[in-house]
């Protein structure tokens, strides 16, 4: 495992396949419990947490079709520059409808990440450590949603008091 660490390409995927899946754990965390917050009501909150869950479904079934007929490299590169411009908006603002736009946009974008980035593992590795560089994104994959989810609730704490 640690000469996967030692490989360039492979590294540079598995530290923004960390990073990418960080951030979108902080985003399925904190956004819904910000609106809770907000607007103090549970179906606005499931509504935000139906719009997380809704482009997922529409767009994963084009996911691997994508993965498989584009460059996965400028996939990936496009869909993380999709995800940072999407959440922009946020920095600006707070309204109810701009927190599901920016929620729908980001599933929809993270849905093509994972099976892109899986698609591009064994070509950058090869066959005899493939079992070694899933092992270590199923690692990136739960640390991802521990430190995300973390983050998520510390963003949250940190704007209350900033507010």
């Amino acid at each position: 495992m640690t000469t996967l660490l030692r490989h360039g390409a492979f590294m540079r995927l598995w530290v923004s396949g960390l990073f990418a899946e960080t951030a979108e754990w902080m985003l399925q965390v904190a956004l819904p419990v910000y609106v809770y917050q907000a607007t103090g009501s549970a179906g606005s909150t499931a509504l935000v947490m139906v719009t997380g869950i809704l482009p997922m479904l529409l767009v994963s079934p084009a996911a691997g079709v994508i993965a498989d007929r584009f460059d996965r490299r400028r996939v990936l590169y496009l869909v993380c520059l999709g995800q940072a411009a999407v959440s922009v908006p946020l920095l600006f603002g707070s309204h109810e409808v701009l927190i599901y736009v920016v929620m729908a946009a980001q599933s929809a974008l993270a849905s093509l990440f994972e099976p892109t980035r899986n698609a591009l593992v064994p070509a950058l590795v090869g066959p005899e450590r493939l079992a070694s560089a899933n092992g270590l994104m199923g690692f990136n994959s739960s640390i991802s949603r521990l430190a995300g989810s973390s983050l998520g609730g510390l963003v949250l704490v940190c704007g209350a008091w900033a507010g």
